[in-house]
């Protein structure tokens, strides 16, 4: 070969190779440049290039991390760094697998979360005829911002949950204040509705009281200047009214103290076996007199020996009342009747008579504490506008019911009902 020729030749290869390493420099400078580590492996798992990001995401030293080393090299590097376990052979051949699974043409992807707590996405693409292609990614920064996102998302959806239980813990009590204001706005209807009903009773009962007591001063004053002045009829008379309305005021008085006692709860309802009959005659006869006054018939047609589960001395009371107004409401020659009718598990005792009657529009007062329904009687007897309230307060007391039939001019019929002891009925 020509000596020109040669000197050529020569020039061209060492031209080539200034290229050669020209592009190599360059291929470095670029890889480096990137903020991603990368690495090509060969077929063998051998290295071809890295750069430095590479190096420096798994702190491998230059003199290591070159071209040819063997990528198991590397994990054994890893695993006696505490990298991959703890530098058995079964944990450096489970990083290899990890390393080199899947080389397909997608390629795979993987987190990995180094020792000092970087993490990393891996990505691994498969080029033919070369070998695998490994990128990693610092996502660390992203990855706290996301794990921060999600702990925001976490709080916040806790603090949705605890503002909705607020939310229907308020509702509720919502209701509850609802339904107490509801409650207060009935109590105080109820308690307007009572202090009414009680100012109006007391004005009945002032004035009830304040007739007999007039009476009673007017004519002791009366009797006290004027005794020498007048005759004996005179006196009789005025001693007579002194007397009646001595026994008004007592017995206002005694039913103004029951129903009091009761209101105040001071009443002591004490239910026991109480013969009926026992109670109808004795009150009879304590009205025996009167009636024979008026030339009223007094009827007992109670069934005999019923026992009633009740409190003696309201039953007493209420039989008391109801006689007293029948023999009150009757004219001379009339009659008033007392019987008992057993109904199943109660009975029920009237009283009958055959008196002036209830007109029709008084009938649903009569039982109503603020409504003064007193009328005088038919020899002109006053009531105390108080002893039915008391009979329905101390009947419903025991469990029982009260109730009136009446007709203008034909007289009344007053029904209480009351619980029968048990086996009261057994000889009946």
């Amino acid at each position: 070969m020509p000596e020109d020729q040669t000197a050529h030749s020569k020039l061209g290869a060492e031209l080539a190779g200034i290229a050669a390493a020209q592009k190599a420099r360059i291929l470095e400078v670029a890889l480096n440049a990137i903020d991603q580590g990368f690495v090509v492996w060969d077929e063998n798992d051998c290295m071809i290039i890295c750069n430095d990001r590479f190096c420096e995401f798994w702190n491998y030293p230059k003199d290591i991390a070159k071209p040819g080393v063997r990528a198991i090299e590397l994990l054994r590097y890893d695993a006696a760094r505490g990298e991959h376990g703890n530098g058995d052979l079964e944990d450096v051949a489970q990083a290899r697998d990890r390393t080199v699974r899947d080389h397909h043409e997608k390629g795979t992807d993987e987190q990995y979360v180094t020792s000092e707590g970087r993490v990393l996405l891996i990505r691994r693409y498969t080029v033919p005829e070369l070998g695998t292609v490994s990128t990693f990614t610092d996502i660390t920064d992203l990855k706290k911002a996301e794990d921060a996102l999600k702990e925001n998302e976490k709080r916040l959806e806790e603090q949705v949950a605890i503002l909705s239980d607020r939310e229907e813990k308020l509702e509720a009590q919502k209701s509850v204040l609802i339904d107490l204001a509801r409650d207060l706005e009935r109590a105080r209807n109820e308690s307007d509705l009572l202090n009414s009903q009680k100012d109006k009773f007391f004005s009945i009962i002032a004035h009830d009281l304040m007739g007999p007591f007039n009476l009673v001063l007017g004519y002791s004053d009366l009797l006290a200047q004027h005794v020498e002045e007048f005759d004996k009829e005179t006196v009789r008379s005025s001693a007579e009214t002194i007397r009646e309305s001595g026994h008004r005021l007592s017995e206002l008085l005694e039913n103004l103290l029951s129903w009091s006692r009761h209101q105040m709860g001071r009443v002591h309802f004490e239910p026991q076996p109480t013969d009926l009959n026992a109670i109808v005659e004795r009150n009879l006869d304590l009205f025996r007199p009167l009636a024979e006054h008026k030339a009223i018939r007094l009827v007992d047609d109670c069934t005999p020996a019923v026992l009633a589960r009740v409190d003696h001395n309201m039953v007493d009371m209420i039989v008391r009342n109801l006689i007293n107004n029948a023999i009150k409401f009757t004219e001379r020659n009339g009659q008033v009747t007392v019987d008992m009718e057993l109904r199943r598990d109660f009975v029920a005792l009237s009283v009958a008579d055959t008196g002036i009657g209830v007109p029709a529009d008084k009938i649903s007062k009569l039982f109503l504490i603020e409504e003064k329904t007193s009328t005088t009687g038919t020899a002109g007897e006053t009531g105390t506008g108080l002893g039915l309230q008391l009979c329905k307060e101390f009947v419903e007391c025991q469990g029982g019911q009260i109730s009136v039939s009446s007709t203008e001019g034909e007289g009344s019929l007053f029904t209480v009902t009351f619980p029968l002891a048990t086996g009261s009925t057994d000889d009946h």
